[in-house]
């Protein structure tokens, strides 16, 4: 009878700590809302690319991990790099000169 209801308080204990850990991953989640249109994730976007023109590339990504944003490097030195063509509202699009942003566009 003890081992059953050691079980029992092991499984409850489980069962709290996997709906704390979601409750927080629920209130501490930086993405923009699903109910947010695409203008209002554009506007977002763009408001924060200005904040990321003349950072280094090491510091911008880490400002975008950071800030749980989308991103992706899109020119480096002139050169158009490859990247999927997919829209996808507030991210960030790098144009890198010498390790250097130079052009943030959204989407």
């Amino acid at each position: 009878m003890k081992i059953k209801k050691d079980r029992l308080l092991l499984i409850a204990i489980g069962v709290l700590v996997i709906l704390g850990l979601g409750i927080w991953v629920f209130l501490n989640n930086s993405q923009p809302s699903i109910n947010m249109t695409m203008d209002d994730q554009n506007r977002l976007c763009v408001e924060a690319s200005s904040h990321y023109v003349g950072l280094s590339e090491l510091q911008a990504v880490d400002k975008a991990k950071r800030e749980n944003r989308l991103y992706r490097v899109v020119e480096r030195d002139g050169e158009v790099l490859i990247a999927v063509e997919h829209y996808a509202p507030g991210m960030l699009n790098f144009d890198i000169n010498k390790g250097v942003i130079v052009k943030v566009t959204c989407g």
